[in-house]
């Protein structure tokens, strides 16, 4: 039975280390090292927790060789050491113990309690050894004979032998032999049918593991497609936006030469203008030389004639005298007056004034102050003459102006609060604080005689009408810009619905009579564009457009000067915003357009649908409801339309 299972064992081990040694191999081909050091870990642990303490030594060892720096494995090799060489010390097996402690000590550095431990160890393996020694000697020494004793042979040895060899064997050596030979043939087909078995079970195995390594590498496969095809696909859009950004450049450069060859032209005719401007004024300083000589001449042919008529009169009279005495025969005469010319008013001409070598510039501000007052006196002077000629003009013209129309004012030579406003409004907004207060206090003398004028809207009582954001100012800015775009009282009519539409809502922070004047003022930007654009038959160009829609700031420009509340700049600037990000000029949406601004839009497209064209008819009330309520809530605001819908309707009602 022993000798079979022996054989048993025998055959077994070569199968287990055969299966052990191609899982290592097929392992290790198969997983990269860090995978195989995290297994060898893991079975250490395991054995570890089975206290197989000698076992896990070798798992650890193992894994250590692999990743001799990862900590974890080599805490944990260490503390295998310890616990093992604890248990060899604790059997006496001093040495063995003694190598597990060198080991860990040299693993952990200089640990004082391994040193200590291990001198210990040391200590009594020396001891041990030396007592070992000594019992050796004493061994050897009781063998020794004694002097004089012969050893002799066991005489019972030859009789023993002889009795083995007469003994007989109680069962057939031979028969037993050839059953244990069979008894192993057997085992050996055994263990090689298991060997057979063990080894399909492993080519199954390698090749189950073959078909998930080529599953994975297809897999890799499908993934290295699919980021290729990424690639593609991002490479496409690169490419279009590349393109885009191409486009897009090469219209900046097209907007860059188009500005270039604007700029070209305004030089050009800036030019023109100067060389026009200086000729005239050549021809000027000539025609005031010429006048002079002329002036000069007829003095002096005056003078002599004088002298000339004076000396005949004075003969004349010498003579009627001398006939006279010599008709009557006796002298009598009264005392005659004396005939002559009397000085009678002259043209004062100070040509040193302002024509003088080192102010050139004093000439341009005397010639266009003559234009000036002859479009005065005429009656002809509007707002953009003046507007024209006053960036031109010093303090001291200014004021010359003034006095001009001050005299006009008291002499009655004016046609009524319209046209002064259109003279001194000008005055009004510029920055000169003392010109403007001369101005205002000019306005309220007209506006107090002329009973504030006919506007059709009412004024304040306390309202100051030389106020530039005041009705009356507001009215006539208003006009004059309604006037440049053809468009009269549209501004006006936007106001009032402004002003209805504020009521109506009712918030706090729109007073309808503010809303009212931001009304009157919210296209008075047009002033200040040329009349070239606004006078353009036909359709626009994109250039002139542009200008066009640059009128919001043109008019917070033309009231720079005043101080402007937050509710007449946000009318002025925003009211062409849309709630979708589509108006200008800056492209706001709904939360970020003024309240103001809202109600503006409102009024000023329902007044644009509803008033006549050249290009179109106006529309109905109705159709420009219809029109409106499809828009409402994309590019103005819903609510309001709805207010001004309920105005409408009340007005029906009560039969306005």
């Amino acid at each position: 039975m022993r000798i079979r299972k022996n054989a048993r064992e025998g055959g077994r081990l070569p199968v287990f280390l055969l299966f052990s040694m191609l899982f290592l191999t097929v392992f290790s081909v198969l997983s990269p090292d860090d995978d195989v050091a995290t297994a060898l870990y893991k079975e250490g642990i395991k054995k570890y927790i089975l206290e197989d303490y000698e076992s896990a030594v070798r798992d650890f060892e193992s894994a250590y060789r692999i990743k001799p720096d990862d900590p974890k494995i080599r805490g944990m090799y260490i503390n295998t050491l310890i616990k093992q060489g604890n248990i060899e010390y604790q059997q006496e097996n001093l040495k063995a113990a003694r190598e597990y402690y060198k080991k860990a000590l040299s693993l952990s550095g200089e640990d004082p309690d391994l040193r200590d431990k291990l001198a210990v160890i040391q200590r009594n393996i020396d001891e041990e050894e030396t007592l070992r020694e000594q019992e050796s000697r004493i061994v050897v020494r009781d063998k020794v004979p004694e002097e004089g004793v012969s050893e002799k042979p066991d005489a019972r040895e030859p009789e023993i032998v002889r009795r083995a060899e007469e003994v007989e064997l109680p069962f057939d050596l031979d028969g037993y032999i050839r059953q244990q030979d069979e008894s192993n043939k057997r085992l050996l087909a055994e263990v090689q049918e298991q060997q057979r078995l063990e080894r399909e079970r492993l080519l199954q195995s390698i090749e189950e593991n073959q078909r998930i390594i080529n599953e994975n590498m297809e897999a890799q496969q499908q993934e290295r497609k699919s980021f290729m095809h990424n690639i593609e696909a991002n490479s496409r859009i690169l490419s279009s936006s590349f393109e885009e950004q191409r486009r897009e450049r090469e219209t900046l450069m097209g907007n860059v030469r188009e500005n270039q060859q604007f700029l070209r032209e305004s030089i050009e005719r800036q030019g023109e203008e100067r060389e026009y401007f200086l000729k005239n004024m050549v021809d000027i300083i000539q025609s005031q030389s010429d006048d002079r000589k002329m002036f000069n001449r007829s003095l002096m042919i005056l003078v002599i004639g004088g002298i000339v008529i004076a000396i005949i009169i004075v003969l004349g009279f010498i003579m009627l005298l001398r006939r006279r005495i010599s008709q009557v025969g006796s002298v009598y005469h009264e005392p005659q007056p004396s005939i002559g010319f009397s000085s009678g008013p002259m043209l004062e001409y100070d040509d040193t004034k302002y024509l003088t070598n080192e102010h050139y510039t004093d000439m341009v501000r005397v010639r266009r102050l003559k234009e000036l007052e002859q479009e005065i006196r005429k009656g002809d002077s509007s707002w953009e003459t003046v507007q024209g000629y006053i960036s031109e003009l010093n303090h001291e013209v200014k004021s010359e102006i003034l006095s001009i129309v001050e005299n006009k004012i008291k002499s009655g030579d004016t046609a009524g609060i319209d046209n002064a406003m259109e003279i001194l409004l000008p005055f009004i907004t510029d920055g000169d604080k003392d010109i403007g207060v001369k101005s205002k206090r000019l306005v309220r003398r007209i506006a107090g005689g002329a009973g504030g004028g006919q506007t059709g809207f009412e004024t304040g009582e306390d309202e100051d009408p030389s106020d530039p954001l005041g009705t009356a100012s507001l009215l006539n800015m208003a006009a004059m810009a309604d006037t440049k775009t053809g468009r009269i009282d549209h501004s006006k009519r936007v106001a009032e619905v402004a002003s209805l539409i504020a009521e109506t809502m009712g918030d706090d922070t729109l007073d309808p009579s503010v809303v009212r004047r931001v009304g009157l003022a919210h296209d008075i930007g047009y002033l200040e564009i040329a009349d070239t654009i606004m006078k353009t038959e036909g359709e626009l160009t994109e250039r002139q457009f542009a200008i066009i829609k640059t009128h919001p700031e043109r008019g917070l420009k033309l009231l720079q000067h005043v101080e402007l509340p937050k509710i007449f700049y946000e009318g002025i600037r925003y009211h062409h915003e849309r709630l979708d990000g589509s108006g200008y000029p800056e492209g706001l949406t709904d939360r970020e357009i003024p309240k103001i601004a809202k109600v503006l839009a409102v009024a000023d497209f329902f007044d644009a649908v509803t008033s006549a064209r050249p290009h179109r008819p106006a529309l109905t009330v109705e159709s420009a409801f219809q029109m409106m309520e499809k828009l409402a809530g994309k590019i103005f605001d819903k609510k309001l339309f709805e207010a001004l819908v309920s105005i409408y309707k009340q007005e029906i009602d009560q039969g306005e």
